[in-house]
């Protein structure tokens, strides 16, 4: 029986591959001319400084997505067995399928997901937090497609901004 489903995997690529393009563009913009990169500015500190602010910024957010992949969960379906059988998107399209005892539901977290960055509008992406028995993370999109027929899978609705380790 089908507990949750989530029909964003055409938009994670979509993301994945924009945020790709991007790391590849500021590593071909630095390195394709190193020199001339260095002397855009007065001196090498603040070019070394520059060009760490931009390799950083320019590959959070892929890594934020290769840090998704294999965590990020497409499909809980609960077998008769007590175990669940948990399908999490990648990156390479390589999904995966985990079985779990269905008790790690019992200890889900919501997460607010709310974006706390000072002048910037605020990103409501609410979550839910679910560790498995060997300890990792994955997350379950609260805006996914939660099944009816379940009446016993009701989320711990304790709002918490804890980090995600």
């Amino acid at each position: 029986m089908l507990i949750y489903t989530n029909s964003r995997t055409t938009l994670l690529y979509s993301v994945s591959i924009l945020t790709l393009s991007l790391s590849v563009f500021v590593f071909n913009m630095i390195f394709s001319d190193l020199k001339g990169f260095f002397s855009e500015y007065s001196s090498s500190l603040p070019a070394f400084f520059w060009m760490c602010y931009m390799l950083i910024a320019g590959n959070i957010m892929f890594f934020a997505m290769l840090w998704l992949s294999g965590r990020y969960i497409l499909k809980i379906e609960d077998s008769k067995e007590g175990f669940i059988s948990v399908k999490t998107w990648s990156i390479l399209g390589f999904h995966k399928t985990e079985k779990h005892p269905k008790s790690i539901l019992d200890n889900i977290k919501y997460c607010q997901g709310y974006t706390h960055i000072r002048g910037t509008t605020t990103a409501n992406a609410p979550w839910f937090k679910l560790k498995t028995p060997k300890g990792k993370i994955l997350v379950i999109d609260a805006q996914g497609h939660f099944s009816k027929k379940v009446k016993n899978f009701k989320p711990n609705q304790t709002h918490t901004n804890e980090p995600i380790n």
